[in-house]
This record gives C-alpha cells, structure tokens and sequence, in this order.
C-alpha cells in the first residue's frame, strides 16, 4: 500500500464531515445550504473566476468565496456553490478542485440532474494526483489501552456499530474461530435441519458439525455469525447458540426465501460445505484480529507485533454508501467527471434477515421482496439514469460491499483508470438482473471500463467476481488488469437459457486476468450466461486460475461457458496455467472458439457437459455437439445442439 493511501490524522480536531448544513440521504435536500450559505458566496465565488473553478479545502471555511485564496470546507458547501453557478452562468464547464486531505462523511455524496450539465458542458471534482485527495466513510478511533492482558480496548461512542476495521491502513482480521491459518481452518458441516413456516421460510434451523469436541470450552457472548461455504458462493448467518453435545449451531431468525436444497445449505446432507465462526471477542487469539463489544461500547485488539497503543490509529466505516450519481428516468445526470479521487472506507452491515448467498455476491431476499429479483450488497459508488459521466484515476479501496456499479438507465458512461482494491464484495458492475424487454432506457448500453485495475475483490463475499456484467447491451471491458479473487475474474450475462433476451454486442477485450478462483469453485478467469449475440471476448491473457484443497465443487477453468451461452465469439486469447481444462461448456448452445492459444497443462484444452456419464474432452479444432435430453421446449434447445465451433486455434504443449 502507497504512503499517500495511509489514514490522515484529524487536524485541531476537526471533523470535516460536520457543517451547518442539511445532507440527508433520502431525500436530498439544499434548502438549508441556501439560507445558511452567505448571498455573497454565490455572486462572488462565479463572477469572481473566470474560469468557474471552485476550491476546497479541508482547511477552508463555508465563509470563504470559494477562490483559490480562500476556499470552502465542505462537500455539501462546493455542492451549493456548483448549482448556483449552474444558475448564474449556464452552459459554462465548472470544476470544483478538491484540495489535499480527508473528508470524513457519514451519508454518500448524492449527484443529481442539476449536480451535471444541460447541454454539452461540463461539471468535474477533480483531486490532487496521487492519492492526496480523499473521501473517507470512516470514524477514527484511538485512546487504545493496554492493561496487560495482550489485548487492547478502546472507548467507541454508545450505539456505533460496523463489521470492518482498518488499523494503520490495513483491513485487521475480524476474530474468527478456527483461524485461516490453522491446520484446519473451517469447522465441517454434517446435517440440517429446519421448520417451516406456511409461507416456505424457514423458522428454525440448526446445523449438525462433524466435530463433538469443538463447542465444549467455547462460550461466545456477543456477535457470532457462521461464514458458510457453498461451492460458488457463501452465506453469513447470525448465530443464535452453540450446542456442545450434540455439537451443532442454532442459526437465528429471520430467514430469507431460499431457492429449495440445491443452492442452500439447508438440504438435509451438508456434508459438501463447511464454516467458520467470526465476530465475537471470546474468539480472539491471534496478533492482529478485532471484536467489537456492542453491550460495553468497547473495541478489543490484539495487536501485531510492534505496534503500541499511542502509535495505533483504527478506523471504522460507518458510511454505507460514498457516492450516488442518481438521475431520473426523465432527468438523467450528465457530463459529471470525478477524477483523482480516493474513496475509501465504505461499511457493510448483515441484514436483519442475514445474507443467504447467491452468484457473484447477491442474495436471496425475504419473499416480500422476492419480486424484485436478488439482493444486492450495497456499493461504495452507484450511477443510475446517468450520461456521458467518467470515474477517471480513482481509487476504491477499504470497502464491505460493492465497489462501483452502474445500474438502470446508464448510458455512455466511462470509468477510465480505476481501481478498486480490498472489497468486500464484487470490483465493478455493470447491468441489470432482470431483462427489461421493451423498456430499453432503462437497459445500461455503451458503458466502457478501460486501463482499470480490480484486486482484491470478494474478500467478505468470496463468491463475488472482478468484473460483472448482468443484462446490459454494447458494453466495453478492455485493458484492465483483473486479479487475486477468490471467485470469477469477470462475468457476462445473466440467464441459466438460451432464450433471447436485452443483452448483447458486449465486448471483453485485451485484458490481463489471473491468479482467480483461489478459494470457490465452478468458474474461470472469464464466465459467461445466456444468449448474447455479437458479443466478443478478445485478446485476453488468462493464467494463474487456481483451485482451493477445501473446495470441491466443479472444475476452474481459464473460461466457464455456462448455460445457455450463444453468440458469443471466443477469439485470439491466451490461457495456461489452469486447474483444469482452458474452456470448459456446460449446456452452451452456440459459441465460436477461434485463433486461440492453449496451453491445457495437466488436462486437455476444452471439455463439456453434458453428456455427464462422460463428459467431452477434445485437444484439437472440432465442433462439439451434445444431445438435449429432453429440457423443456420453451428452453428452445433443439434435439442436437452444437455448443462449440473452433478453427484456427493452436494447442500448446
């Protein structure tokens, strides 16, 4: 981590995140901005610089004009000055320049319509290079004490609650028990069991594990939540109670709709998965993990060798969101540039009703929710009905959840030098998880993420992937570098058929994707869904897709062409080093492979299923077809169907 990333101290006790003026989330609201905010601000400030440049500082006042000279402190306050510049001289580009330093918020920065341009102006916040410019979510925490136990505490204000802690700059471990670098370090599972209630949500559930002497010493007594491993994904499940004879967890209430034994580990047989417990401060023992203690309002922390408690500085997110670029389907937000910004320090917190996992991150909601699709883990940065926008030399970094995710109504946008570092859920989104058919305003098309950077994803939701791309149209992923995941590198597409759908004509071009899968199983460096006509996965260079000992789910590959993949054209790649096959189909209904590179290692280089009693395995150019035994017609897979076409592809050694 670069020196500039470190967490800056606050200057003369300063909270910057604290102003006079309103900033609530929903809605947002100026009105008091404008009554507090001096007439004079607002005529001087635009008339005073030609340039319609307004300076902020974390060192200025909301007095100030807004010059160079005499900048403002605020966010909220460059906001309204932004506006009134909109309004005093419209069709004038306006950059607000950000100083060096730290702004602390506890609420997202809210962009809306009149927040852009109306024309073909443009409004940019632009930071100083370098990482000196910095949005930070967090609460900084110090007066650590030692008493001579090996474990610090420290104070933290009554009713402050977070699930993530930054000590000097690092992500410190949540305690956990058993520890990742224990001989064995998750706690397997064996059976099941639940009671439901007459709307098919489980009532009751508790967890048999293998071990019967591994709760008899263990007597949590405050936060405990069960990390569970699926084969693609994970869960977090509050825990209620430990058993110690029979050994089994009681997993507390309330329960999402679940998708049946399949995909839950509420089947009866849970002998596929395995946990660990995390959160509680009977569970610290190791240099370097952290509880918190609600009850007591008390942070605990063993500490790393070296560190002292007046040289230790913790910072808890607390803000569940940083910035939201949110238009309307009638005012959509245009031209807004944010460059040189580091955004960090974003919370996460598990629901009431606890996160049942599902692919790449999302989750199964309650069934009053269900009609909405999945759940989705909230992002540091979201756009929605937003043109034309650029994200361009940020950095997201420190997060619980997602990181950036353009969603309904993004046209046009470009994230250009990004990078998204350490988070807790997937780097970049891009789409939709449901297909809008003729709405197509609300369907993101011609989005590009270009020379970006995304590791590091997937570090609380290990099912989460680099890159996504659900139902979208015409989007661009080129020259980013996507690496050390514990899932996917990037996924395209999100439907289990081949039927046609809004999605199509996107493009996976020239990127460099490796060392993916390091911990699930059941994906690639690139996995694609769903029919996709004209869309294009290129140039990529794919290597380093590895395979956990404690996973055992279905085979990583260098690509996973999953279900119902057609249209898409696989050409002039490279892919070695993989845990198994370069490109591996299952149920693909139509895909050409094409001038590739494979070095197919200690397998062969492209394999498919069905047929399951003996799956497909071929070293040369051939087209592969597999028999339909009998899906349902609406499905439209015919009797035959040919899941791959390869020409022209080399076979390495």
């Amino acid at each position: 981590m670069n020196r500039e990333s470190k967490v800056p101290r606050l200057k003369s006790g300063v909270r910057h995140n604290l102003s006079p003026f309103s900033f609530s989330l929903f809605p947002f609201s100026f009105t008091s901005a404008f009554c507090l905010l001096p007439f004079a601000l607002f005529s001087v400030s635009c008339s005073s610089l030609q340039e319609e440049k307004i300076f902020v500082s974390p060192n200025g006042n909301n007095l100030n004009t807004g010059s160079k000279g005499q900048p403002l402190q605020t966010l909220e306050a460059a906001q309204a000055a932004v506006r009134a510049c909109r309004a005093g001289k419209p069709g004038r580009d306006i950059r607000v320049m950000l100083d060096e330093g730290t702004w602390y918020i506890d609420k997202p920065l809210i962009f809306s319509a009149e927040d852009g341009s109306s024309g073909d102006e443009e409004v940019s916040w632009t930071g100083l290079p370098g990482g000196r410019t910095v949005i930070s979510g967090g609460k900084v925490i110090t007066g650590f004490r030692d008493e001579g136990y090996g474990i610090w505490w420290a104070p933290v204000d009554s009713g402050l609650v977070f699930e993530q802690l930054y000590v000097n700059d690092q992500r410190a471990i949540r305690a956990r028990m058993p520890n990742a670098a224990d001989s064995l370090p998750r706690i397997y599972l064996k059976k099941s069991t639940w009671i439901l209630h007459p709307d098919s949500t489980p009532d009751h559930i508790t967890v048999s594990v293998s071990d019967r002497g591994l709760f008899e010493t263990l007597m949590p007594s405050g936060d405990c939540e069960a990390v569970i491993f699926k084969d693609w994904t994970i869960s977090r499940f509050r825990v209620s109670s430990l058993n110690a004879d029979p050994p089994e967890l009681k997993l507390k209430p309330p329960f999402a709709l679940f998708d049946g034994p399949y995909n839950s580990i509420f089947a009866a047989s849970a002998d596929r998965y395995s946990c660990y417990l995390e959160g509680d401060p009977a569970f610290i023992d190791q240099p370097g993990e952290w509880a918190l203690d609600r009850n007591a309002s008390r942070l605990y922390y063993k500490p790393l060798p070296g560190q002292t408690p007046a040289g230790t500085v913790a910072l808890a997110p607390v803000a569940i969101q940083l910035a939201d670029i949110r238009g309307s389907r009638n005012a959509p937000v245009r031209n807004l540039t944010l460059k040189n910004i580091i955004f960090r320090d974003c919370a996460y917190l598990l629901p009431e009703y606890n996160h049942d996992g599902m692919q790449a991150a999302f989750y199964y909601p309650l069934k009053s929710e269900s009609g909405r699709g999945p759940g989705l883990v909230p992002p540091a940065i979201r756009m929605s009905w937003a043109s034309d926008c650029t994200l361009e030399g940020c950095r997201v970094v420190h997060c619980g959840g997602n990181g950036i995710y353009l969603s309904q109504g993004c046209r046009g946008n470009r994230l250009t030098d990004v990078t998204t570092e350490d988070v807790g859920a997937n780097g970049i989104m891009i789409g939709l998880t449901y297909d809008p058919g003729e709405d197509s305003l609300i369907l993101p098309v011609n989005n590009s993420v270009e020379e970006s950077r995304v590791t590091g994803a997937g570090v609380l939701f290990h099912g989460a992937v680099g890159v996504w791309l659900g139902f979208c149209a015409g989007n661009t992923v080129s020259g980013c570098e996507i690496s050390d995941l514990p899932y996917t590198g990037i996924s395209v597409g999100w439907q289990w058929n081949p039927l046609p759908t809004s999605s199509g004509n996107n493009r996976i071009l020239n990127n460099h994707i490796h060392h993916a899968m390091q911990v699930l199983g059941d994906g690639g460096g690139i996995y694609t869904l769903g029919f996709q006509p004209g869309s294009v996965i290129s140039g990529n260079n794919i290597h380093d897709i590895l395979r956990s000992e404690l996973n055992h789910a279905s085979d990583n590959n260098g690509m996973f062409i999953d279900e119902g993949s057609k249209g898409y054209r696989i050409e002039k790649n490279t892919i070695r080093n993989t845990a198994h096959t370069s490109i591996r189909g299952h149920r693909t209904a139509g895909v050409e492979i094409i001038n590739n590179t494979f070095y197919p290692g200690l397998t062969t280089a492209i394999s498919h299923s069905p047929p399951y009693e003996a799956m497909i395995y071929v070293n040369h150019d051939t087209t592969v077809t597999w028999k339909n035994p009998g899906w349902p017609k609406e499905w439209e897979y015919p009797d035959t169907v040919t899941a791959f076409t390869m020409r022209g592809n080399r076979f390495m050694k």
